[in-house]
């Protein structure tokens, strides 16, 4: 079928274009196998871990270091601001 006017063919493209990236994404599969077996997905991993351990660890023992170390008084210095 042929469509007159710009508007009618740009359309015309887009759907067939729309069609065509339709079919490439239905027929891949997500490979799982393969991913779980990726080194550098791993790497990824493990140093999301260790970050999120290091950040943890250091929020929950600032208040103890600067207290007991530093002999800042996190409350009382708090209240007088």
């Amino acid at each position: 079928m042929y469509l007159r006017g710009k508007e009618n063919i740009l359309y015309q493209n887009e759907k067939d274009a729309k069609e065509q990236v339709k079919l490439f994404v239905k027929n891949q599969k997500v490979p799982y196998k393969s991913m779980a077996k990726s080194m550098p997905l791993w790497a990824n991993i493990v140093a999301h871990c260790g970050n999120m351990g290091g950040i943890t660890i250091f929020q929950t023992q600032l208040p103890i270091y600067m207290d007991s170390i530093l002999g800042v008084k996190i409350k009382k210095d708090c209240k007088n601001k």
